[in-house]
């Protein structure tokens, strides 16, 4: 029969500060990712009343007005006032959270986060940015043609549906960029 080796505190001891060195850049990361999203409300809370007024009021009509020529391409008779889209059943006002420009913080945040030099950091943004917009573009256009077909499908697609989707859309776009971008050389 064997006798068992039972484990003395330094080895212990060893194996937590083992532990623990593995876990620190996924603390780093995700304290680093956190504050960066407080400081990007922070400024934008701070700015956007004043400064940024003007630019946000330019980035819903033109979001507005892009959804308008899409739906419009597809289509659906849509009519384009400001920031208001009508098509025959339904209307919706496009308002600041429906430019994409929070999720573009949170994607901005994980890459700023995430160790990388910066150069590959901003090829990110400047891949990133776009893309988001793209698919905040698709996303509405989405939910206004089917809710124009179904105006009771809305809060489910709004609220829900595509809350999910942006969310797992802007973690690919974050681990595509860490496989494509920062992993290559």
């Amino acid at each position: 029969m064997k006798k068992k080796h039972r484990k003395t505190s330094k080895e212990i001891t060893q194996k937590d500060e083992k532990k623990g060195k593995a876990y620190k850049p996924i603390f780093r990361f995700v304290l680093l990712f956190i504050g960066l999203l407080i400081l990007f409300a922070i400024l934008f809370a701070l700015t956007v009343e004043n400064i940024l007024s003007t630019p946000i009021i330019k980035l819903n009509i033109a979001t507005t007005h892009l959804v308008g020529l899409v739906l419009n391409l597809l289509g659906m008779k849509t009519q384009v006032n400001e920031t208001f889209l009508t098509l025959k059943n339904f209307s919706i006002e496009v308002i600041f959270e429906c430019t994409g420009l929070y999720e573009i913080f949170i994607f901005l945040s994980a890459i700023f986060a995430y160790p990388a030099n910066f150069k590959k950091k901003l090829l990110g943004a400047l891949f990133g940015i776009p893309f988001i917009l793209l698919i905040n573009i698709f996303r509405m256009v989405f939910i206004t043609a089917i809710s124009n077909y179904r105006p009771d499908a809305f809060e489910f697609l709004h609220l829900y549906f595509w809350q999910v989707t942006l969310i797992l859309i802007i973690l690919c776009a974050w681990i595509l960029w860490i496989e494509k971008i920062v992993k290559s050389e």
